[in-house]
């Protein structure tokens, strides 16, 4: 590992953990039986993944990612972030997971969740499972791709979710113009808004 590779590797749970025995241990089944490289490790490694590489709940989850949704190494290192690192050993999040998977699909579920912490952190909520499946679907119909309302601001809250679902549900909504008016510019305006949102609902 080189510096500019070691400034990246290194983050306040790296640094917390780098004195103990488990982290080293973790990084080393990381080399050996996932076969990461470095630079690899060096995209894997966030604070998520440093606070948990020493839990049996954690290795249990990369190999239900591994197994079940059929990630090999260079899928998984571009996959994790801190949001799937600090769910990855909870029951109800590998539940959220695979409830999106039926009923959105596999790829658009990891594509919603890759590097996506706001997201990642409300699968654990079935209510917000049913409102982005019900999101899909209502843009599905109307052949209309949704992604902007799965991103900050509008998933940094799960009740804005709710209210954007709620509100495609209208009968006679112009789902296409919905979606399009989440789509405005600057970041500020899309914050604005979630407000306006969140007051209708």
């Amino acid at each position: 590992m080189d510096t500019k590779q070691l400034t990246s590797f290194m983050c306040g749970g790296v640094a917390s953990k780098v004195d103990s025995a488990g982290f080293w241990t973790g990084l080393e089944t990381l080399r050996t039986e996932w076969q990461m490289d470095t630079k690899q490790l060096v995209s894997f490694m966030c604070g998520g993944v440093a606070s948990k590489i020493d839990s049996a709940g954690f290795w249990t989850g990369l190999e239900t990612l591994r197994t079940e949704w059929q990630m090999d190494t260079k899928q998984l290192t571009s996959f994790m972030c801190d949001g799937v690192a600090s769910k990855i050993d909870s029951d109800r999040f590998v539940v959220g997971m695979r409830q999106l998977r039926d009923g959105i699909g596999q790829a658009l579920t990891l594509r919603l969740m890759r590097k996506n912490d706001s997201f990642v952190r409300h699968i654990v909520s079935p209510q917000f499972v049913d409102a982005v499946i019900g999101i899909v679907r209502c843009c599905k119909e109307e052949s209309v791709v949704p992604m902007v309302v799965f991103r900050a601001p509008y998933v940094c809250k799960k009740e804005t979710m709710y209210a954007i679902y709620e509100a495609l549900c209208v009968p006679g909504m112009d789902v296409k113009s919905f979606i399009n008016s989440c789509r405005v510019s600057p970041y500020r305006s899309k914050q604005h808004r979630v407000v306006e949102l969140l007051s209708r609902s």
